[in-house]
This record gives C-alpha cells, structure tokens and sequence, in this order.
C-alpha cells in the first residue's frame, strides 16, 4: 500500500486583503450609485417642479380669460397663489420660495407675469409670459439651461 503524504489544505477563510478588496470595490460601486440616484432624484423634483408651474400657469391663464387680465397683486408664497387662483398644490419642503410678479399694461390689458419657484439646493425656475418658456434663473438647474426647460 502506497502512502502519499497529505498536503495541508488552505483554511477556509479570506484574508485581510481579499476583504480589503472587497470593500474598495463595495465602496466604488455605493458611490457611483448614490451620485446616480442624487441626480436622478434631482431630474424628478424639476419635473415636478415644472408640472405645477404649468398647473399654476394654465390657472393664470383661466383668471385672464375669465376677468380680461391676470391677477394683479402679487404673489410671494405658494398659500397666497392656492388662495387666489383656487388650487391646492401641495407644500414641499423641497420647494423653498415662490414669487408671481405682475407687470401691469402699457396700453389695454393683459399684462405680463413671471413666475418663480426656487429649491432648497439653491436653484430656480421662472416661466416668463412674455416669451412663454421655463428657464433655468438661479444655480445650476438639473437639466433646465438659462433659456430653457424644452
């Protein structure tokens, strides 16, 4: 009978440095997909942005058609623009300040408006009635440029 000699085996454990390894790598990959979910989560909060600006835009649209211009007081919070034009947008602590400023005619009405709504991470959006598009007006908006949202 032949005896062969018996090799020690490996422990079965990881070594320091697999396990070092592992979490470098766990590490990379959590931080890829935080900054992925940050701007993906930013992009969502324009888009809701944007839809209750054009909510509170199509309500504007309806006081002018209804009394043959726009509401001329203005407006610095979202309670005073719920009140006025009869909504009931939501409060959201993400959206920190809201401004409907009047620009009354130079000849026979309607007037003109802007509408701005500023965020927590310090940038805004403002529709103009002038030129009838969102744009980009403070900080760095998530994808909105300075001339537009299209």
């Amino acid at each position: 009978m032949l005896l062969t000699p018996k090799i020690p085996s490996r422990p079965k454990a990881f070594t320091l440095t697999e396990i070092i390894i592992t979490i470098i790598i766990m590490a990379i990959i959590m931080t890829l997909a935080s900054i992925k979910y940050t701007r993906t989560m930013a992009q969502s909060y324009e888009q809701d942005l944007l839809l209750q600006m054009r909510v509170i835009n199509n309500m504007l649209e309806v006081e002018r058609r209804m009394q043959g211009d726009f509401p001329t007081a203005n407006m610095s919070t979202l309670n005073e623009i719920n009140t006025t034009l009869q909504l009931q947008i939501p409060a959201s602590n993400y959206y920190t300040s809201y401004a409907y400023v009047y620009t009354p005619p130079t000849g026979t009405p309607p007037g003109t408006y802007a509408l701005t709504v500023g965020t927590k991470e310090s940038w805004a959006i403002t529709y103009s009635s002038t030129t009838g598009k969102y744009a980009c007006s403070a900080g760095t908006c998530p994808s909105c440029t300075a001339t537009s949202c299209d």
